[in-house]
């Protein structure tokens, strides 16, 4: 019994074992990484649109008021979720006349939102500029 464990625990680990030519699983896009509230704080009023998309990337919306001036919406939702379990000598609980092993599991749900107003000129020149983070 004591071999099968041995054996049981190798294969485990030799599972685990990457392989450096193999891309990174949690590796974000740059693109998607782009938008945040210090390349937000990079717009200036007077920047042009093709600044703008240099910092921002592409706008998700795109509307026009009614002197015809152009506004740009730039919004990200991202949601994290952790999970913890935990299992070992601290968790230890002696029951009658036995010993069981106490195992706590927690887990957390953060939601993170960012919206990014940027209001253009008949020039198409950075007029104001507003945007909101909030993580909850």
């Amino acid at each position: 019994m004591k071999y099968f464990y041995l054996v049981v625990g190798v294969l485990v680990l030799a599972g685990c074992q990457t392989n450096p030519s193999t891309p990174v699983i949690d590796s974000v896009p740059q693109e998607i990484e782009r938008l945040s509230v210090a390349s937000a704080q990079l717009i200036n009023i007077g920047d042009s649109q093709t600044e703008v998309v240099k910092a921002l990337g592409s706008p998700n919306i795109i509307t026009k008021n009614s002197a015809g001036q152009t506004s740009w919406v730039f919004d990200r939702l991202a949601s994290y979720y952790e999970a913890i379990e935990t299992t070992g000598n601290g968790g230890l609980k002696l029951l009658g006349s036995g010993i069981r092993s106490e195992s706590i599991s927690k887990s957390a749900i953060t939601t993170k939102t960012l919206i990014i107003v940027i209001d253009f000129d008949d020039n198409s020149i950075v007029k104001d500029l507003i945007y909101r983070f909030s993580q909850y």
